[in-house]
């Protein structure tokens, strides 16, 4: 249930966004290899207070969407970063693990996957890679026929 509320809270900031989004990097934290970050609610800004995502120019460079289900795109590039805010849906994710293998063998509990930012990226690109569910009480009857 929460991985589907984050969800749904993330799909509702898409359609009627409440946070800010800034291709400004007012903090020198683009750098090189940035390619968006986060920033906390509580901070005073164009908003006078709310958090915001500001988008680096690396992302400018990335697919829209990646099918081939490892590196980057921006599609998970903000979902990463909306998962952050607890504007969106509390409490926000942190940064525990990046990547597939961290975020699937290093973090060793279900508390752990559901505070991990990259652990919903994980997620979604298997869902965007293999869409289908599969019935597995089904698929056992039908083999032993």
């Amino acid at each position: 249930m929460k991985v589907a509320s984050r969800f749904h809270a993330i799909a509702k900031e898409c359609a009627k966004p409440r946070l800010s989004y800034h291709c400004f990097d007012r903090h020198n934290k683009c750098g090189t290899e940035n390619v968006a970050f986060y920033t906390g609610e509580g901070v005073v800004f164009y908003t006078g207070g709310g958090g915001y995502v500001t988008i680096c120019p690396p992302f400018w460079g990335m697919p829209l969407v990646n099918l081939a289900g490892y590196g980057g795109d921006r599609g998970t590039v903000l979902l990463h970063e909306l998962t952050h805010s607890p504007e969106v849906y509390k409490p926000g994710t942190k940064d525990l693990a990046y990547g597939f293998y961290n975020s699937t063998e290093r973090l060793k509990t279900t508390e752990a996957a559901l505070s991990n930012a990259d652990s919903f990226v994980v997620f979604a690109q298997g869902k965007l890679i293999c869409p289908h569910r599969i019935d597995y009480a089904n698929y056992a009857a039908r083999r032993s026929l």
